[in-house]
């Protein structure tokens, strides 16, 4: 079946004093612009189950060097590292409708640039558009809302473009072959606007805070050889994310235990409390609270972590540990000191809270909670 695909650009002008010219579009129209251009267009295209309405497209930031920032739902800004000078820029999808964007088999997106031969080649997107599973909401690669309508996505240059007064750009919203919806958009890239955007971007790039950020990332996800190359360049250890977890409690709750080892060994504080809104675990009440990993435990231990230290609610590892019905990591805690009679903040012991879950090894773990004795 063939559906009529129509593509508009939609901008408003005005002067760039930073640059000292006019900033246009193909169409010959200004763009709207405070030293970096940010053209909007309207990529008009038929009905399908994945999006049955138009996508408005937006540029929201541009940057030339090796430190870009760029604007996301998580993140504003975010920053990206290249391995050399290039040019980085972030595009805003949005549904008018509110209708799902994400990547499906039958819709995507690219972005090309056109070489000096007249040749358009596809440039590198270091995002990609998806709905945001558990656990990741501070991840800028993800984005938020299971259907989400609004989409960042940023591209790289693959290589450095050559000097010159404009880029042209092709943004695509493709089906297949034959379905294709495009706009073209002219962004800035003579010396002038290299040089001040480099010395811009590296202005605003506060080198420690992106170490730290990557840090929780890389904990997160369990790449230790990313964690190594992170501490090498200055990362702080003991630094917290925005929701007061620390590398090290992070990489515990999510049993990482390549990563909790070369962090403790790298000067991590295995005792240290990971205060949020609504939280304060240190990383022995991190491993016990997502799924009691016994192993992680057993390592904190042994390099010094106090099994009595209390955090949100007054629980302690052991409380928790006996939330996840653990009947190995209960023993090993009860082993190494855990005392039994700590009570919460409410004044509930551990064998009344555990009365209250409904965890499968609970009835298990309340009959070694009877026997074992208060710590005097």
């Amino acid at each position: 079946m063939n559906f009529l695909i129509v593509a508009m650009i939609l901008c408003a002008g005005a002067f760039d004093a930073a640059c000292g010219q006019s900033l246009s579009n193909n169409s010959g129209s200004s763009l709207t612009a405070n030293y970096l251009p940010f053209p909007t267009g309207t990529l008009a295209i038929p009905p399908t189950n994945s999006l049955p309405d138009g996508s408005i497209i937006t540029i929201q930031s541009v940057s030339y060097g090796t430190l870009h920032r760029t604007d996301s739902p998580q993140k504003s800004p975010g920053f990206f590292k290249s391995a050399s000078p290039t040019i980085m820029f972030t595009t805003k999808r949005q549904s008018p409708a509110g209708h799902y964007l994400g990547e499906t088999d039958d819709l995507w997106t690219k972005a090309e640039s056109i070489d000096g031969s007249g040749y358009w080649y596809q440039l590198r997107k270091r995002t990609t558009p998806k709905p945001v599973p558990d656990g990741f909401a501070d991840d800028p690669d993800f984005y938020e809302g299971l259907s989400p309508s609004t989409l960042s996505e940023t591209w790289e240059f693959p290589n450095d473009p050559k000097s010159s007064p404009f880029l042209r750009v092709r943004i695509s919203i493709q089906r297949d072959s034959t379905n294709i919806a495009s706009v073209e958009f002219k962004l800035p890239n003579d010396q002038t606007w290299r040089e001040k955007s480099a010395s811009q971007e590296a202005g605003a790039f506060q080198p420690h805070e992106w170490l730290n950020n990557e840090l929780f990332r890389a904990a997160m996800g369990g790449d230790v050889g990313y964690v190594k190359d992170l501490i090498a360049q200055g990362a702080n250890p003991n630094s917290t994310d925005s929701g007061g977890m620390s590398a090290l409690a992070i990489a515990c709750q999510d049993d990482n235990e390549d990563v909790v080892r070369y962090l403790i060994d790298h000067g991590a504080d295995v005792n240290a409390h990971s205060k949020g809104q609504q939280t304060d675990r240190t990383a022995l009440i991190a491993a016990a609270s997502n799924g009691a990993h016994l192993a992680i435990a057993q390592l904190l231990v042994d390099k010094g972590a106090d099994v009595n230290i209390r955090g949100e609610l007054g629980w302690t590892a052991l409380i928790w540990a006996a939330q996840e019905g653990s009947v190995d990591c209960v023993k090993y805690l009860l082993s190494k000191g855990a005392d039994p009679g700590i009570k919460a903040f409410d004044g509930k012991t551990v064998v009344d809270l555990t009365r209250e879950t409904v965890s499968p090894g609970r009835f298990a773990v309340i009959e070694i909670l009877k026997k074992a004795q208060p710590v005097r």
